[in-house]
């Protein structure tokens, strides 16, 4: 079940995908560009002079989530949460924006429920 669909009208972008898992066996798909998620992740600053969480995942680990071929596992939700806590939206445009949000409210509903919650791209 596909939650929100920011990926309406921009055929032929690399997509991006966070899935939650439900306790239950559903699924909750937040779909978008891979471009509008990069966005997102490069207002994230690193801590201490270094990268943490999934800001580290995103900017050095040669392993992280997008060599596999399958949905990674997002290791700590309630990091992530934190770390999109401390982006300026207003450097943000307004789909990305929209993007934030649905990414916010997926990870929080997960914390929420302690179910998990992962990415991939295609």
């Amino acid at each position: 079940m596909i939650i929100k669909d920011y990926y309406i009208e921009y055929e032929g972008e690399d997509e991006f995908y966070f899935i939650l898992k439900k306790k239950s066996g559903e699924e909750h798909i937040l779909k978008m560009m891979m471009w509008s998620f990069d966005n997102i992740m490069e207002l994230i600053e690193p801590e201490n002079g270094k990268w943490i969480g999934m800001a580290h995942y995103y900017h050095v680990d040669d392993n992280g989530w997008y060599m596999g071929d399958k949905p990674w596992k997002i290791p700590d939700v309630k990091s992530f949460i934190k770390q999109l806590d401390t982006i300026d939206l207003n450097k943000l445009g307004d789909l990305d924006k929209e993007v934030y949000k649905g990414i916010h409210n997926l990870l929080t509903e997960a914390e929420m429920n302690e179910e998990s919650v992962y990415i991939t791209r295609d």
